[in-house]
């Protein structure tokens, strides 16, 4: 993008010129020259020039961040972090953690990590392991299976703050041995560039592990439905299209399990465990992409 300049034809024949840089953090996006007739610049217009080009560096910010979500392709790596939060967490516990996705339903978001190698693990464990790395246990699921999922939260750290600065996102993380992977995609070559340079000078302990262009498919609505349905069995859609159809979904409910059973020859509980496996299905084509 070209600004040009408005007032003398020629900037040669400016009394003075005014460089506004554009940062946002440590993000830099470039600078907008203003010439004047006048041999300076006073006060109140200096004041005015900042705010203006702290304004158009939040707004390319903005369209920076929709270029990565949107964007045909983005740069994807992979930064280690030998000093986080997460990684002092797994360490004490001594397990594995699996990013499964994230939730924003609470005042701060939380992120939920399977915990591979965790069976054995109690809840007071748990919370004391959160406690010594900084993190907030907001809750524990399928705690007596071999993978219980714990919902975490945690201060935001500077890699966070890099992140939003260089309009990049945070995708998952992966975490073991005490050091947390985070994956990363940036939409523009240069500012990914750049976070990758500044993440390691500025985080301690912290390792490049991959970097490279990847290709983004955008699938169509008729595409991804085409792509669930391919998963459903004919009794867990049978299931599912009675449920939606008869207002099951609704509450209070307009129809009940009983009478959805009945019109598939089936007991209830058959019946509740292809809807279940259905709405499983349907959730993972979601919150898997």
């Amino acid at each position: 993008m070209r600004l040009e300049p408005i007032g003398p034809e020629d900037p040669a024949e400016a009394a003075a010129v005014a460089g506004v840089p554009l940062h946002f953090g440590e993000a830099t996006y470039g600078v907008i020259a203003v010439y004047a007739q006048t041999e300076e610049f006073r006060r109140h217009e200096r004041d005015v020039l900042t705010a203006l080009g702290r304004t158009v560096a939040i707004g390319i910010n903005a369209l920076e961040s929709q270029r990565t979500l949107r964007g045909d392709s983005v740069v994807r790596f992979q930064l280690a972090l030998a000093s986080h939060p997460l990684g002092s967490f797994s360490e004490a516990l001594s397990c594995s953690l699996r990013h499964t996705g994230t939730v924003g339903d609470r005042a701060e978001r939380s992120l939920l990590f399977e915990l591979d190698g965790a069976a054995d693990v109690d809840a007071e464990t748990v919370h004391a392991a959160a406690e010594a790395a900084g993190v907030s246990v907001r809750s524990i699921l399928a705690a007596e299976t071999d993978t219980p999922v714990v919902e975490l939260s945690f201060d935001e750290t500077p890699l966070a703050e890099l992140i939003r600065e260089y309009s990049g996102e945070l995708c998952s993380w992966d975490v073991s041995d005490g050091v947390a992977v985070a994956t990363i995609e940036v939409g523009r070559e240069a500012l990914a560039r750049s976070l990758a340079a500044d993440a390691l000078e500025r985080l301690s302990g912290a390792d490049l592990r991959s970097y490279r262009r990847r290709e983004q498919t955008h699938e169509t609505r008729r595409e991804f439905v085409a792509e669930v349905e391919s998963r459903l069995t004919p009794r867990q859609r049978a299931a599912l299209v009675r449920a939606h159809t008869s207002g099951y979904f609704e509450w209070p409910h307009e129809t009940n399990g009983d009478e959805i059973a009945d019109s598939m020859g089936v007991t209830r509980s058959t019946f509740h465990q292809h809807l279940r496996a259905a709405q499983r299905k349907i959730a993972a084509a979601i919150f898997e992409r």
